[in-house]
């Protein structure tokens, strides 16, 4: 589930805890409480093939030119925003030609030399024959990646859970 459908849920009662990216969620979460698990940064998804690729870091400036695969905006609006002022603030807005549902897809079309993407680590487990992930050398803050829950659901199990979190 994304982000925003975990909310809707926890709401609901539907589900008893959400993994989930809070940034830009604020409004929706409230009523919620929720615990940071891990800060990750935003990586380069590269085809191999790619003249970047030899590189341990890239910048964003740096891929201003290349064609993009991102996630649809109604998945994660707060994501997808958020990525688009990092590329407006190295000076350029990138030009998505694909999009994909998920991260697989995502690094899918990436592989099929469709474009490059950026995402938050920790990313699949790729051919890096097909797709490298690189870091990026710009200055940008960590993802933090919570797990949320209501505080009224009275679960042994989530309780357990919150324990061992």
């Amino acid at each position: 589930m994304t982000t925003l459908r975990q909310l809707e849920a926890l709401k609901d009662g539907r589900i008893d805890i959400g993994l989930l990216r809070l940034p830009g969620s604020e409004q929706q979460s409230k009523g919620l409480e929720s615990r940071v698990v891990s800060r990750d940064p935003l990586v380069a998804v590269l085809p191999a093939k790619h003249p970047l690729a030899r590189r341990r870091r890239v910048s964003l400036a740096e891929l201003a030119e290349d064609d993009f695969v991102f996630y649809n905006r109604p998945s994660g609006p707060a994501v997808y925003d958020r990525i688009i002022g990092y590329c407006r603030d190295a000076g350029f807005t990138p030009t998505i030609t694909q999009y994909g549902a998920d991260v697989q897809t995502i690094v899918s079309l990436v592989s099929a030399g469709l474009g490059v993407s950026l995402l938050i680590a920790p990313t699949p487990r790729t051919d890096p024959e097909a797709v490298v992930y690189r870091e990026l050398s710009d200055d940008l803050p960590p993802w933090e990646l919570s797990v949320a829950w209501s505080p009224d659901n009275r679960s042994p199990v989530l309780r357990r859970f919150l324990q061992l979190v």
